[in-house]
């Protein structure tokens, strides 16, 4: 504001085609503007309309050190810092050329030798025929505002070099997604140009398997304005993918409304092979319990499979004597025949269950009923329980809705729940064998299946170390089938775990999603 009444000043001058620059017809009117021109806080300055300079107000003459004669013309220049010369001689150049008002930023010299940013501003002042009679200026110190410039713009270069350089991916996008911004790491890593990760063109970079999951997680956040969490792979400058997990938050305005979004993606690669490593350890571990398990009830697998195969025997035998008849009795072969296939039917259901409890491989997802993996679990240890006197009463509820899950590795909690209760209640002596089998809901939909029995209970101080590994109450235990347990259903997203009953026994519980509660 100041500047501009300092032109308007200047501009009331007379012009030199009647007196010098400050000289008028008015001695004491010239006074008053010297008296004006000198005292304000500003340099003032004139300069002929092919751009010499020919007035310097007293501020600008006592600030610089130099006489009026020294910064006529163009020595006005050695005032100005050296690197600085060049860039302000050819703006103003520039103005003078176009002959419309001009400013420049410069370093100026004070008398002390120091040099303080400068703001250069020039308008021209024209005579009734729109010529150019003369220029005038002012020179406003703006070191302070460039001092404070340049910390800003060192702290926002630092604060880049510290985006660009942390070990993860950073990046931020506009309210309605579209990134606008990715840090150096990431051009890095995908060799993308910053031109390509703008907007939506980040999805290039994902696994095709991941891309859809990733941008339907994405724009789920962005219309909810939920905190956004994925993992994806990310493919690498070397064609290799590699896993990410991104998280992203919004900012929000005083009113609540999103302005940016700001996220990361984290390298999980070497996470997310220890878990694999540690997943295909608890297979190959749950496997050689299943065949430990197998080992133990082998007398019984001997006993279920001789019983078939002595039935095939008899009937085979009775079949001869009938067919050796005169006439032979068909009507009596036919049954044993009929009786031979009824065992074979048996003994291939046993050798199935044996086959399925020795299966190794990878969890195989499927839709089933839980009533049906409890059923077929129940005749794997059939003979188990008759051996041992248990008497078994099961309550399973009808109308349970499937679930997405391993059936092997389901049977395998129930048979190794089972037969845990079996071993409690063979240490409670005199005490009636009581195991007690249900399936429910629970108040979130969540499908329930519970074991209880009779047996010696849980000690109270054991109750938090039930589940850890190598924890066993049995003298020739390994600790590690309820460890094992739990892993199984908490990878089919359940939860496991145990309690002492009001009277005897105990009770082990799990709860599982159903699948339509599974995350896809």
């Amino acid at each position: 504001m100041l500047a501009a009444e300092v032109n308007l000043m200047l501009a009331r001058l007379p012009s030199p085609a009647k007196r010098t620059v400050l000289m008028s017809e008015d001695p004491a009117f010239d006074d008053e503007f010297r008296i004006a021109l000198d005292t304000i806080p500003t340099l003032v300055w004139a300069a002929r309309p092919d751009g010499t300079a020919e007035f310097f107000n007293m501020r600008w003459l006592d600030y610089t050190g130099l006489t009026a004669d020294e910064a006529g013309d163009w020595g006005w220049v050695t005032s100005i810092h050296p690197e600085d010369t060049k860039g302000l001689t050819d703006t103003w150049s520039t103005i003078i050329g176009s002959g419309e008002p001009g400013e420049a930023e410069a370093r100026l010299r004070r008398s002390d030798g120091e040099y303080r940013w400068f703001l250069f501003r020039v308008v021209p002042l024209r005579d009734e025929a729109g010529k150019i009679v003369r220029w005038y200026g002012t020179k406003t110190d703006i070191e302070h505002r460039r001092q404070s410039e340049q910390r800003s713009q060192e702290a926002e270069r630092q604060l880049r070099a510290a985006i660009d350089t942390i070990p993860v991916i950073v990046w931020s996008a506009l309210p309605d997604g579209t990134n606008d911004f990715h840090n150096q790491r990431l051009l890095s890593y995908t060799q993308f140009s910053p031109d390509q990760a703008q907007g939506m063109g980040w999805q290039a970079m994902f696994h095709p398997d991941d891309v859809q999951r990733h941008i339907e997680t994405w724009s789920k956040s962005v219309a909810t304005g939920n905190s956004f969490e994925c993992e994806s792979r990310l493919r690498g400058a070397d064609g290799h993918y590699r896993w990410f997990l991104a998280r992203g938050e919004p900012m929000r305005d005083e009113s609540g409304n999103i302005v940016k979004w700001y996220g990361t993606n984290i390298d999980i690669e070497d996470r997310k092979r220890a878990e694999q490593d540690l997943r295909t350890a608890h297979a190959d571990l749950a496997h050689a319990m299943r065949v430990a398990a197998l080992g133990e009830m082998a007398a019984s697998i001997v006993h279920e499979v001789n019983q078939p195969i002595t039935a095939i025997v008899i009937s085979g035998g009775a079949c001869l004597t009938w067919l050796n008849k005169d006439p032979p009795e068909l009507d009596k072969v036919r049954t044993s025949v009929e009786q031979m296939v009824d065992a074979g039917v048996r003994t291939g259901e046993v050798v199935q269950r044996i086959g399925v409890l020795a299966k190794k491989g990878d969890a195989q997802q499927e839709l089933l009923q839980i009533n049906d993996v409890i059923q077929e679990s129940l005749l794997m240890v059939e003979r188990e329980l008759t051996n041992h006197g248990v008497t078994t009463r099961v309550e399973l509820t009808s109308t349970l809705p499937p679930l997405l899950g391993d059936r092997v590795q389901l049977q395998q909690v129930i048979v190794n729940l089972i037969m845990n209760g079996v071993d409690a209640m063979l240490a409670a002596a005199n005490r009636p064998r009581q195991l007690l089998i249900k399936s429910d809901q629970d108040s979130s939909d969540r499908v329930i299946v519970a074991v209880q029995d009779s047996g010696i209970g849980i000690d109270p101080k054991d109750l938090d170390r039930l589940f850890d590994a190598f924890f066993t109450t049995k003298t020739d235990g390994l600790g590690m089938g309820l460890r094992i347990c739990r892993t199984i259903i908490e990878d089919h997203g359940g939860i496991l775990w145990a309690s002492r009953n009001a009277a005897t026994g105990a009770t082990f519980q799990f709860s599982l999603p159903t699948e339509t509660q599974r995350p896809r």
